[in-house]
């Protein structure tokens, strides 16, 4: 995970991440905002029968479709039955992005977050970066 420029104020939490890819990228910028939703500590692995919780977000460019994913993490990880983990599964369509969130045990309770950025560029020959913003809810 590439997260670069991490800063945190009382009104917001922005952060860089890059991907060589757009699976890198979406698995960099989820990973970073389960860290802001969590705290840093590793997270548990998942209990079997645990549950998956699957979210899907669409737009007409890459950072729409990348800011409303996180969107949907933000909004789904306090209703989750347990911490939600890492996608097993990422999927991209024309204009959509899916992830299968894996639910582990629960733990403290997720900060209320919500999606203030988000700007996609391409990064090199083949990679993406992204700057994210959040928000306290």
């Amino acid at each position: 995970m590439n997260v670069t420029n991490p800063v945190e104020t009382t009104t917001a939490l922005s952060f860089e991440v890059g991907g060589a890819d757009r699976s890198g990228l979406y698995r960099a910028a989820i990973a970073a905002v389960l860290e802001a939703l969590y705290g840093d500590s590793p997270a548990p692995p998942p209990a079997d029968g645990s549950g998956v919780v699957p979210l899907q977000a669409a737009g007409h460019d890459e950072a729409e479709r990348l800011g409303g994913l996180l969107a949907e993490l933000l909004r789904e990880a306090p209703l989750a039955p347990g911490r939600l983990l890492p996608p097993s599964w990422l999927s991209f369509d024309e204009r959509r992005a899916t992830a299968t969130f894996r639910v582990g045990p629960a733990g403290a309770p997720p900060r209320a977050m919500s999606v203030s950025i988000v700007e996609v560029r391409p990064e090199g020959s083949a990679g993406l970066s992204a700057t994210i913003a959040l928000s306290p809810a």
